[in-house]
């Protein structure tokens, strides 16, 4: 879908931080699909919080990540790249749909009265990412990825 990279430039910050610059690079087929794009563009971005042993950081890392996503394999034989990939998944959905949102729809899509591609429109994500978000795996991400969140 999409590729993050750190640059290996380091820069300064004027808050007394280094940091490096990224570029995140969104699979053509996506060009005309904005939900798709904004879903991929966030993924990517969640790759700011692997860890060192997560990063597809090589070619050889890389070309082995492309091949283990288009196998699909079982979770025991995950690499932690592939499961980094798939978790920046979750985190960018939850990011894109948070609690709030989710519970603003909740009680309709339980009922049957909005459905994917409505929601799909309203929050400009692809159906896939609706479903993934209004399903009950939801609170099992929130409570992988934010643990600390805490429900008002």
């Amino acid at each position: 879908m999409g590729h993050f990279i750190w640059l290996d430039e380091d820069r300064t910050s004027a808050y007394d931080e280094t940091f490096n610059d990224a570029v995140v690079f969104i699979n053509s087929k996506h060009r005309n699909n904005r939900p798709m794009r904004r879903l991929i563009a966030a993924k990517e971005l969640m790759h700011v919080f692997d860890e060192p042993g997560q990063k597809a950081d090589t070619p050889e890392k890389f070309k082995d990540l492309l091949l283990e996503i288009e196998a699909n394999p079982v979770a025991a034989d995950m690499s932690d790249q592939y499961s980094a990939d798939r978790g920046a998944l979750w985190k960018a959905t939850l990011a894109l749909i948070p609690p709030w949102v989710r519970d603003e729809f909740r009680s309709e899509w339980l009922d049957g009265t909005i459905k994917a591609p409505e929601l799909s429109a309203r929050l400009l994500l692809p159906e896939s990412a609706i479903k993934a978000a209004m399903g009950d795996y939801y609170e099992r991400a929130m409570a992988r990825f934010l643990p600390d969140w805490k429900k008002k």
